[in-house]
């Protein structure tokens, strides 16, 4: 709508009740986004789901319809979309010893090659595969892998 607009549907009086409300939801929207970030929200986040009113809402919330869809949704059809685009085909058998616990780590979408798990953990996140595949480069040296894949 454009600002001139407004007189046609409602009056002067309705109008800036409606943006002064509109600003006042952002402002407030950035100030909570804000706190939640920091650390102190982070802490009233995770103490108020361990309470007792947290873990009863989110009973509540799974057995509602709502939340029942949200866990559908996010439980199998996100994992079995990634599952689909994947393949399994190792390069090379476990050259660790047997006492190094192994996850194998995908270096693209088809090939796998083995990696110590403390490795293949303290590299999950944004840009998981690029830094694991750093690290495999330095290891066993380049194994014609693009970091882009």
């Amino acid at each position: 709508m454009k600002w001139w607009e407004h007189t046609r549907k409602e009056s002067n009086i309705d109008f800036v009740k409606r943006i002064s409300i509109e600003r006042a939801k952002q402002s407030r929207k950035k100030s909570n986004d804000k706190y939640m970030k920091s650390e102190k929200g982070k802490k009233t986040r995770t103490d108020y789901w361990h309470s007792d009113n947290g873990k009863q809402v989110m009973k509540t919330y799974m057995k509602s319809e709502k939340g029942k869809e949200a866990v559908k949704k996010c439980s199998s059809k996100s994992k079995a979309k990634r599952r689909r685009n994947l393949r399994w085909i190792p390069l090379f058998g476990n050259p660790f010893p047997e006492d190094v616990k192994v996850h194998y780590h995908h270096i693209n979408n088809v090939f796998v090659i083995p990696i110590p798990d403390l490795t293949h953990i303290n590299t999950y996140g944004n840009n998981h595969r690029e830094r694991c595949n750093v690290w495999i480069n330095k290891l066993f040296g380049f194994i014609g892998v693009n970091n882009n894949e």
